[in-house]
């Protein structure tokens, strides 16, 4: 019984940080873009789709894509959270901190007109930290995944002390 609440609460764990990386990664960076893009013109946002987006939908439709998609790009993870659950689980933790960054370095540069870490440089930052989260949790799930299959409930083995005529 124990193993089926384990399960649960693993499974809603992973329901959290899909809805975190999804405000982060989509809804906070999204916002800050906007607001940016908003002072400053759609040439400060690096990324020439997303001004296109803003520049013929305007905010909301701005805001709305970018959370849409961050939601649709992050249902995949969640959807293999059973059997990759450490892979996908450090793959939202590096979209809620990448996120996080992103906008934070938004803000900063609506406020202080110049940004604290160039696109390149948080592109490099992000896609390595992706990468490397990926690697990582692999080795876990697959190290987890190792225990498991050699784990042996007190019920079967009783039933295996039995059949081998043990009693102690």
């Amino acid at each position: 019984m124990k193993r089926r609440s384990d399960e649960n609460s693993g499974i809603l764990s992973h329901f959290a940080l899909y809805f975190a990386s999804v405000s982060a990664f989509g809804f906070a960076d999204g916002f800050t873009a906007m607001l940016m893009m908003e002072k400053f013109g759609a040439s400060a946002e690096f990324n020439p789709f997303l001004r296109e987006i803003f520049m013929l939908g305007g905010c909301e439709c701005f805001l709305t894509f970018k959370v849409a998609t961050a939601a649709l790009l992050l249902f995949f993870p969640l959807a293999l959270c059973r059997e990759m659950r450490w892979t996908s689980a450090l793959f939202f933790i590096v979209f809620i901190f990448g996120g996080s960054a992103a906008a934070l370095n938004n803000a900063f540069f609506i406020i202080n007109g110049y940004q604290l870490l160039t696109p390149e440089a948080f592109l490099l930052i992000f896609f390595s930290a992706t990468a490397f989260a990926l690697k990582i949790g692999e080795a876990l799930d697959e190290n987890a995944e190792r225990k498991a299959f050699f784990k042996i409930s007190e019920e079967r083995w009783e039933q295996m002390k039995r059949e081998m005529g043990i009693y102690f």
